[in-house]
């Protein structure tokens, strides 16, 4: 059969090894696929819905519903697909729900197809885009498909021959399930490969799938696990468990908690169980793997740290509020094992349910310590269909005989049960701790109801926003038509497709009157027959981006400068809710802490304070002025902007870009207190970091993409977009890296990444680097002002070692008292730098203003030059006037 090089597309260089594989014909095909699999698991046969479903792709008149149990091998029939799509020189495209999941997937198929083949596009990152396999999030498709569904077949980056379609049950989701819809009515030409462990009724949706795209489909089903599950009920704590499953051989387990920071605070406490002699000689065989994978990575924000430490113990934590570099980090060493050999680099991992949506990990044992999770306001018990996603992550083929899942009681009720005991024994009454506010219990018998309940029906959903129907009417032919047709085939109940129907004429007719749209008489070069009268791109883009341009131009001319500018772009940028939260708690825990304790009896301070704490909240800049200026535009703009969708002022990029913050600054000061029981526990945002980095990136997208050419000019916004690009691209440019790292030899296409716009030489760049100095030399100041010896650790240097900082800093407070991090403080009269000697100084604003004390640092120009940051390095603190009273501090 025809083989390697000759048949490959020019277009692909350094081919990865299935490509030695490639042939045309069916029969070769197949029989390439069957190698493959052979190569990768000598001594081993495919399982029969494999076999099946290889036959099918290679036949490539079929779509298929491969409904099978977790770790049965679905990702093989995956990259079956793929496989087939490149022995024909077309494209295929894989999806999936979390970005986690298509990242893994991403670098996956690199593994097998080489890196020059595959691309990335999840909303975070852009990577060689036009590959042949392209891996991206449902949204994104969803995109792709509406803007090429009617495109002319042929064209090599527009079709795709297969559409892989992971954790398919993800269609019945309220608020994403169109996304799953959209490509399976739209997209012309592919065949798609839809995969799930949790479906009910399988039938009647490769029914539905035959009326969507108009072809032949196949159910393969197989409900038999590869490797049974064990579920038990256990009265135990979380530490107790894992004590018992360690001692027992059932690591690696994946101890899952249902709210991000439970799952840190439960990795630190867990880091502390004894391990066994057998767990520990695995845990060494695996140390060279584990420190080689650390090492290659930068912990270099507050979660960072933490998850460092914890590392090296073979202990470690997954969220989706984790930087991708430090996701990735873990699911590397979480591979690190071999069926044969008792060697890993880690024993448990401590998450929430970011693992259970389809990111394939050896784990053994899932444990899982609550069922309850807070969604906004309410508290929700876990779905059966999140159960056994979660719990289908237990036991893989190859590695473990079987899987088992432990489900505990809960916490406040295994201490109650101890507390009677104890109690009777001394013939007292116990004193009970309460629930959470909102629980709701569970015990043995919702375990039982949770494996045994059947999935959801899947329900198309359609939601019928004006972006929506503007996409439709911005396409050649009748768009008007087509979103009808679109809205027909959807297979809704009938009085929702009638009421949509309805709103559909509201909407066209409101679009058409305002003169946003316009219906043409005869079709134009691109075969419209509407004009779209906006720019279609940024309305796509994000609902308030065409506010966005119209209130930019309303600013008054004395706020016509960054500070201004700023303050408008955040406010039509979504963040993440955890991020303002943290803002608000900040300044009420600020608020309470102002003026200091208060006397007993002091009633009138007691008012004070309260007073203080109802008026303490988030900064909103121009929060008036911009509901003024968002009413008048939407009158004017009918169905642009649609239910709760407003401009929400916040401050965090202008707060970083005026307060000198580093991006891990930053996250340790968004710090507030949390009662946790019976305590007050200290939080921040490093649980969040990946949401932070995202809203930076998206307003960095804004301030690339989106203003008008006028205000590029004003005061300040040049140095600011190319400030933020460079936080974000020193943060995490993670995924580029590793990419371009496999040898594509391929630039990233990268688009809006701010890490493809680090200058090749900051020093160059006069004002931008000036302000990243002046950034580094406050976060002195900051430490100096912290209590926490951690960061003032982070400063010191050989020069200016930990010891001398501390008595400084001691010295310092005996005479001021307190040290002001205010907007005075890092006023730029406080702040020197020669750049031709490289010598930097930081003047302390002490409150009463003696300004007697001073930081003194030096700039590395050539380090500079090569990591693309500043690279400042403490070498002194001084008392004016006593200059060298602390050149004695040994260190």
């Amino acid at each position: 059969m025809p083989t390697n090089r000759d048949a490959l597309p020019d277009r692909i260089a350094e081919p990865g090894p299935i490509l030695r594989h490639l042939a045309r014909d069916e029969d070769a095909i197949e029989a390439g696929i069957t190698a493959y699999f052979g190569e990768r698991y000598p001594g081993s046969e495919p399982y029969d819905a494999q076999e099946l479903s290889f036959g099918v792709i290679a036949e490539g008149a079929s779509s298929i519903i491969l409904k099978t149990p977790t770790g049965s091998g679905k990702s093989e029939v995956a990259l079956a697909a793929h496989f087939a799509a490149m022995c024909h020189d077309t494209r295929s495209v894989y999806t999936a729900p979390t970005k986690a999941l298509v990242n893994e997937k991403f670098f996956d198929l690199t593994t097998h197809f080489g890196a020059a083949s595959v691309g990335l596009m999840t909303g975070d990152s852009s990577i060689n885009r036009d590959a042949p396999i392209l891996c991206c999030t449902a949204e994104i498709l969803s995109k792709i498909a509406i803007q090429r569904g009617t495109e002319a077949q042929g064209s090599t980056k527009a079709q795709y021959a297969w559409v892989i379609m992971d954790e398919f049950h993800y269609f019945g989701d309220r608020e994403r399930g169109m996304a799953w819809l959209v490509p399976l009515l739209e997209l012309k030409g592919p065949r798609f490969l839809l995969m799930s462990a949790t479906l009910k009724d399988p039938e009647g949706l490769r029914q539905n799938v035959e009326e969507w795209t108009g072809a032949n489909a196949i159910l393969i089903e197989d409900n038999e696990r590869p490797v049974p599950l064990v579920e038990e009920f256990k009265e135990l704590t979380p530490r107790e468990a894992l004590e018992e499953l360690l001692a027992k051989d059932m690591d690696p387990v994946y101890v899952v908690s249902l709210a991000r920071w439970k799952a840190s605070a439960l990795a630190s406490e867990l880091e502390k169980t004894p391990m066994p002699d057998g767990l520990k000689a695995g845990l060494k065989a695996g140390k060279a793997a584990r420190d080689g994978l650390i090492a290659s990575t930068a912990f270099d924000t507050p979660f960072g740290k933490r998850l460092k430490k914890l590392l090296r113990k073979g202990v470690a934590v997954h969220h989706g509020g984790m930087l991708p570099k430090y996701r990735r980090v873990v699911e590397r060493l979480a591979k690190v094992r071999r069926p044969d050999s008792p060697e890993r680099a880690l024993a448990l991992i401590s998450g929430t349910n970011t693992l259970g949506v389809g990111v394939d990990l050896p784990i053994k044992t899932v444990l899982l310590t609550d069922l309850n999770f807070r969604a906004g306001d309410e508290t929700r018990r876990m779905s059966a269909q999140d159960y056994r996603q979660l719990s289908g992550r237990a036991g893989r083929k190859r590695y473990h005989d079987k899987g088992y899942v432990w489900l505990l009681a809960p916490e406040h009720e295994v201490e109650n049960t101890r507390r009677k005991r104890k109690a009777e024994k001394k013939g007292k009454k116990a004193r009970l701790r309460q629930p959470p506010e909102g629980f709701r219990g569970w015990n043995e018998e919702t375990l039982r109801s949770l494996g045994t309940k059947s999935a959801s029906h899947l329900v198309s959903r359609v939601d019928l926003s004006a972006r929506l129907l503007l996409e439709f009417l911005g396409r050649p032919g009748d768009g008007r038509e087509q979103m009808e047709t679109f809205l027909r085939g959807a297979k809704l109940r009938a009085k929702l497709e009638a009421e949509l129907l309805a709103l559909l004429d509201e909407k066209y007719t409101a679009l058409v009157e305002s003169g946003i749209v316009v219906r043409l008489e005869n079709p134009d070069d691109a075969g419209r027959l509407h004009t779209v009268n906006l720019d279609l791109e940024q309305v796509l883009d994000r609902p308030l981006g065409l506010f966005l341009e119209h209130v930019l131009l309303q600013l008054p001319e004395e706020s016509r400068r960054v500070e201004g500018l700023i303050a408008v772009v955040e406010s039509v940028v979504e963040c993440n809710r955890g991020v303002l939260i943290a803002q608000e708690r900040r300044a009420k825990d600020r608020a309470f802490n102002e003026g200091g304790p208060i006397a007993p009896g002091d009633l009138e301070a007691v008012k004070q304070r309260e007073k203080r704490l109802d008026e303490a909240t988030r900064e909103r800049p121009l929060e008036g002025w911009l509901e003024v200026e968002f009413e008048r535009w939407s009158a004017t703009h009918p169905f642009l902007v649609e239910g709760d969708a407003a401009p929400d002022p916040k401050s965090i990029v202008g707060e970083m870009f005026e307060g000198g913050f580093l991006f891990s600054d930053y996250v340790r000061d968004c710090s507030y207190s949390r009662k946790m029981g019976d305590k007050r526990v200290r939080m921040d945002l490093s649980d969040s970091e990946n949401d932070l980095l995202y809203y930076l990136s998206e307003v960095y997208r804004v301030l690339a993409r989106y203003l008008p050419e006028e205000c590029r000019e004003w005061e300040g916004v040049a140095e600011l977009t190319e400030w933020l690009g460079l936080v974000i691209g020193q943060v995490d440019s993670s995924l580029v890296d590793e990419w371009s790292g496999r040898g594509a030899g391929l630039a990233g296409d990268a688009g809006a990444d701010a890490a493809a716009l680090i200058p090749d030489d900051v020093t160059t760049r006069k004002a931008l680097f000036r302000r990243l100095v002046r950034n580094e030399a406050f976060r002195w100041v900051r430490a100096l002002a912290s209590s926490d010896a951690a960061v003032l650790e982070e400063i010191a240097s050989d020069a200016c070692p930990l010891a001398k900082l501390s008595a400084a800093r001691s010295e310092y407070l005996a005479r001021h008292g307190a040290v002001r991090i205010d907007a005075p403080a890092r006023g730029p009269g406080l702040f020197a730098y020669g750049d031709d000697l490289g010598r930097v100084e930081q003047t302390i604003l002490d409150p009463e203003g003696d300004q007697d004390w001073v930081f003194v640092g030096a700039v590395d120009a050539e380090a500079s030059r090569v990591e693309g940051r500043a690279v400042v390095t403490l070498t002194n603190i001084e008392c004016l006037g006593e200059r060298g009273l602390l050149d004695d501090v040994s260190g």
